[in-house]
C-alpha cells in the first residue's frame, strides 16, 4: 500500500494536488477460453509501451486488437505494432489482430469517383458509392498485404460507413447509389432475386466491400505461398449513436439494418 499525488494542469492553471491511496493486489489467473475470442482493443502505441502484456493473458484475453496507423504514405505506426507483435510472440496463446482502420472510405467518398449519386444524377460526398473500388480502396488492399507481409494474418474492421447522415435519399428510405455501376448491379440483383428489396441489395453491396477485401488477402497468401491462414472480423451492429438489433422482433426493422445497411446474414 502507498499514496500517490495526482492533479490536472491546463494552459492557465493547475489543480491542487490530491492524495490517492493505492493497494497493489495480485489478480488470480483466469482460465481462458480455447475457442471463444476475448480481445482487448487499443491503439498500437498503447500496447507497445504497456509493461505487462503477459498480465493481459492472465486476465483471460487471447487476442490484442491493434489500431495499426499504417496507411500507405503514413507509416509512423509500424514500430508500435512490431514492438507489440514481439511482445505477443513471448506469450503463448496471445495473438495480435490488425485493425486495418477506416481511412479509405472517408477519403473515397470525398473523391469524384467515390461520391454517391442521387436519383436525379447529382453527386453527394456525404455517402460512399456502393460500387466504389477506386484509388483509396486499392490502397486499403495494399495496406492489408503489407500487414500480411509483416506476419499479421488476422485483420478486423469497424466500418460504420453508413448511419444517420451518411446515406443517400435517407428521408425516403432508399439507401442506395444511382450511379451507372450501381444501376447495373441492381439489374443483376433483381434478375437473381425478383422479390428482393433495395435495402437487401444495399446491404449485400455494403458487405461486398469486405468480402472482396477478404478474397484479396486470401489470394495474396496463396500466391505468395505463405503459411498463415487468413482470419477476418467485422464489428457489425456496434454503435454508440443509435440502437442495434436489440428489442426487435425482426432485425430488418432496426436502424442498423435500414439506415446503416448492416445485415448479419450477409456479413
Amino acid at each position: 500500500k502507498f499514496d500517490i499525488k495526482y492533479w490536472g494542469e491546463w494552459s492557465k492553471g493547475k489543480q491542487e494536488p490530491k492524495t490517492l491511496s493505492v493497494e497493489v493486489v495480485r489478480i488470480p489467473e483466469a482460465k481462458g477460453f480455447r475457442s471463444l475470442p476475448v480481445y482487448f482493443s487499443m491503439p498500437s502505441d498503447f500496447f507497445s509501451s504497456y509493461p505487462d502484456i503477459a498480465g493481459l493473458k492472465r486476465c483471460g484475453f487471447n487476442l490484442l486488437d491493434l489500431w495499426t496507423y499504417v496507411e500507405p504514405g503514413n507509416d509512423w505506426g509500424w514500430p508500435c505494432i512490431e514492438a507489440t507483435q514481439g511482445k505477443c510472440a513471448e506469450v503463448p496463446g496471445l495473438e495480435p489482430i490488425a485493425w486495418v482502420r477506416e481511412w479509405w472510405w472517408h477519403k473515397g467518398r470525398e473523391s469524384e469517383e467515390g461520391a454517391a449519386v442521387f436519383a436525379d444524377g447529382t453527386k453527394t460526398h456525404a455517402a460512399l458509392c456502393l460500387s466504389y473500388r477506386g484509388e483509396h480502396y486499392r490502397r486499403w488492399i495494399e495496406q492489408g498485404k503489407r500487414l500480411i507481409d509483416r506476419g499479421f494474418y488476422f485483420h478486423t474492421v469497424d466500418p460504420e460507413m453508413y448511419g444517420q447522415k451518411q446515406r443517400v435519399d435517407q428521408d425516403n428510405g432508399e439507401a442506395i447509389c444511382y450511379c451507372d455501376t450501381c444501376r447495373k448491379e441492381w439489374t443483376k440483383y433483381k434478375a437473381a432475386h425478383p422479390d428482393g428489396t433495395r435495402f437487401d441489395f444495399a446491404a449485400r453491396r455494403y458487405a461486398d466491400f469486405f468480402k472482396d477485401y477478404r478474397a484479396a488477402m486470401e489470394k495474396y497468401i496463396r500466391e505468395k505461398k505463405l503459411p498463415g491462414k487468413f482470419k477476418f472480423m467485422v464489428y457489425d451492429a456496434y454503435h454508440r449513436s443509435f440502437e442495434s438489433f436489440a428489442n426487435r422482433a425482426n432485425y430488418k426493422d432496426s436502424h442498423s439494418y435500414r439506415n446503416a445497411l448492416e445485415d448479419p446474414v450477409h456479413f
